[in-house]
């Protein structure tokens, strides 16, 4: 395939030497960095199998075709994959592939009979796997509970990094349903916010400006992410967020924040839209209402639990 990739820009740049676009020059400088340099590492390294951990990068699929030819096994194993991410995975080549949830992996299973796939737990959830075991038996939950006794217990989560393919609508009116909250003192809520990232972000700022005036808006808190995802009554994350994952293997219930609109809709195929809130009302509603309203949503929980984690057991690591 390394040679049939070779000979097709060798036939390219000799046949049509006016028509060469930059892109092209790029592609073949890359392919000749990554054969060499693995000729390179073949020379000075005598090794039998490779990990690759950037699974859907085009580069680790030529390595991995590299190493086939030489009857080195190349073992890789899946991450989160966002949205715009998929279409490289229907093209990776590796001789084992760990994966781990429903959700990730049959969006494209059909293009990897040539790979063996290994299921899997995700070694990053066994932290979660285990305080969650240990959150009841501790002394947080009881001083938790204690001071929010009586309030819908909210947990809102907001990206590290801010991309210009987020739909910047959906922060805005993020900020004027908690506005609309903020200004109804009677409704006992308390809503909790981790900011992951940037916090300079006009909606962002003023969420932290009303959070000066409203004491239910709690900006600063003892409590990490994960022990907040565990003791509130419901979340509220992002459709970038691994916390998707983390929820779904905690059973919790939780809304997503669209921020790919044009995308998601490919990602959650058939998970219920009521999931996903954007509108000023939505995000309102979410955040307020009670189980006995919630029960009217079409949300297929058990089925998102189970799309989202193959394995939730402590035993990945």
């Amino acid at each position: 395939q390394i040679l049939r990739i070779y000979n097709y820009y060798y036939r390219l740049f000799i046949n049509k030497p006016n028509k060469n676009t930059f892109i092209d020059y790029v592609i073949l400088f890359k392919i000749n960095y990554i054969y060499l340099s693995k000729i390179i590492l073949f020379a000075n390294i005598d090794y039998k199998k490779e990990f690759i951990r950037d699974d859907y990068n085009s580069r680790s699929t030529l390595e991995a075709l590299i190493n086939d030819e030489k009857k080195i096994l190349t073992v890789a194993v899946q991450h989160h994959v966002h949205p715009i991410e998929y279409p490289p995975i229907s093209f990776i080549f590796f001789n084992r592939y760990i994966v781990f949830s429903k959700l990730l992996s049959n969006f494209a299973a059909k293009y990897w009979k040539h790979i063996k796939i290994i299921k899997s737990g995700r070694e990053n959830l066994d932290e979660l796997y285990f305080l969650n075991k240990e959150i009841p038996k501790s002394k947080k939950e009881k001083i938790f509970n204690n001071i929010y006794r009586g309030n819908t217990k909210v947990l809102i989560i907001l990206p590290k990094v801010y991309s210009r393919y987020f739909d910047m609508k959906a922060f805005n009116n993020l900020f004027l349903a908690v506005k609309k909250i903020s200004n109804n003192k009677k409704l006992k809520v308390k809503i909790f916010f981790k900011f992951r990232g940037r916090t300079d972000l006009e909606p962002i700022k003023s969420i932290i400006e009303l959070s000066k005036e409203d004491k239910r808006l709690i900006i600063d808190t003892d409590y990490s992410t994960q022990e907040l995802s565990i003791l509130c009554d419901k979340v509220i994350t992002h459709s970038t967020s691994f916390s998707i994952w983390e929820l779904s293997a905690l059973k919790k219930q939780f809304y997503i924040l669209n921020l790919k609109p044009e995308v998601m809709k490919y990602y959650f195929r058939k998970i219920d839209k009521d999931i996903f809130i954007k509108s000023i009302d939505k995000i309102y509603e979410t955040i307020i209402s009670n189980k006995f309203n919630e029960k009217k949503l079409k949300i297929n929980w058990n089925y998102l639990y189970d799309e989202c984690n193959f394995y939730f057991d402590g035993k990945n690591k």
